[in-house]
């Protein structure tokens, strides 16, 4: 919103310069140019034409014109691929006259004359009340035009279109800086959805962060020991990177409703760690897979696994994708918990035990 008409003229001029912005509206946009011209054109067009054009009577249509002009269009769009649907549109109707008597040639032509030529009379219509044009101005616009581009104390709408397709994210992002850089002030739908978009991305991260670092101080609060820490954070870490690189693997990326499956994912998966570094702490890492924790550890992962995956099932889309992400997450959690982390503790194990 310029704060003046001049701004809004200086604006407009700057931004059709821009490779990013197809087009710019002001309100000198709504009022012609060279009226004196374009009102004498009409005057000629009018004298021309005899005035009194909407007062115009119907001839009644001639069926054997009719059918001959038919025919005509047949013939000449024989060879025209592009005109493939009208040619066989017009076969079949050649072939229904050929069977019609002559009688019923004017009942199978009439709703053709009637689809050529229904509109006729309104549009004629509308040209014989364009020729009563009169010059105006930007006072003269309607009401309706004037709430929508003018505002009190002389500010002004410059509304600005893009080249790109701005559903594309790096064309919304190349079109709203350019846009900027002459109009700090700028806003609209591409803006809105690109700050909503960062609002929401900085958020989650923040929630990511913030769940990771609770989870971590809880964890030390019950183990008090920063390796067996170390231990349950890892899978998660492990875990939540398998994801992200999933999310490319899978051509499904982030949006406003997946993204809350990171967070929940150290939520989730923060579980198995605790109850395998327990169980070390009483068995050795050889005999882990022998025990009952492993194997409860499974079952309780495949049961998790399977709840949220019924998501995937949605015919919400972000839903649906919030439930694959959290299906693999666990998935990819459940296995650095079961798999990596005791082959890393049976090999660190060994490298200890080894004489140097």
């Amino acid at each position: 919103v310029a704060p003046d008409g001049a701004t809004a003229r200086r604006w407009a001029a700057e931004l059709r310069r821009l490779p990013e912005v197809r087009s710019v509206r002001t309100t000198d946009d709504l009022v012609p140019a060279d009226q004196q011209e374009k009102l004498a054109l009409i005057e000629d067009l009018n004298l021309l034409l005899g005035g009194g054009i909407a007062d115009l009577e119907r001839t009644p249509e001639d069926p054997a014109a009719l059918a001959a002009a038919v025919g005509a269009l047949e013939e000449a769009s024989r060879n025209e691929p592009s005109a493939a649907a009208l040619h066989g549109a017009l076969v079949e109707l050649g072939a229904r006259l050929q069977k019609a008597g002559n009688d019923e040639r004017a009942a199978v032509l009439a709703p053709l004359e009637e689809a050529l030529t229904a509109g006729l009379p309104r549009e004629l219509a509308k040209l014989d009340a364009a020729f009563g044009a009169q010059e105006f101005g930007r006072g003269d616009l309607p009401e309706a035009l004037r709430a929508r581009w003018l505002a009190s104390g002389g500010r002004e709408l410059v509304e600005i279109a893009p080249a790109e397709d701005v559903s594309d994210n790096g064309a919304a992002r190349r079109f709203i800086g350019a846009v900027k850089d002459v109009v700090p002030t700028a806003t609209g739908l591409p803006v809105v959805y690109q700050e909503a978009s960062a609002t929401v991305l900085s958020a989650f991260g923040r929630a990511l962060t913030y769940a990771f670092v609770m989870v971590t101080l809880l964890i030390w609060i019950v183990l008090r020991d920063l390796k067996d820490v170390l231990l349950v954070l890892v899978p998660i870490a492990l875990a939540t990177i398998v994801t992200a690189a999933l999310t490319v693997a899978i051509d499904m990326p982030f949006n406003y409703a997946n993204i809350i499956a990171l967070p929940l994912l150290v939520g989730l998966g923060v579980d198995n760690g605790i109850h395998v570094v327990h169980r070390m702490q009483a068995e050795p890492v050889e005999r882990l897979f022998d025990t009952s924790t492993m194997r409860a550890v499974l079952a309780s992962g495949l049961t998790t696994v399977a709840s949220f995956g019924n998501l995937a099932f949605s015919p919400h889309v972000g839903t649906s994708s919030m439930g694959v992400l959290l299906a693999l997450g666990l998935a990819a959690s459940m296995s650095a918990t079961l798999i990596a982390l005791p082959s890393w503790l049976t090999l660190w194990a060994r490298r200890r035990t080894s004489p140097r």
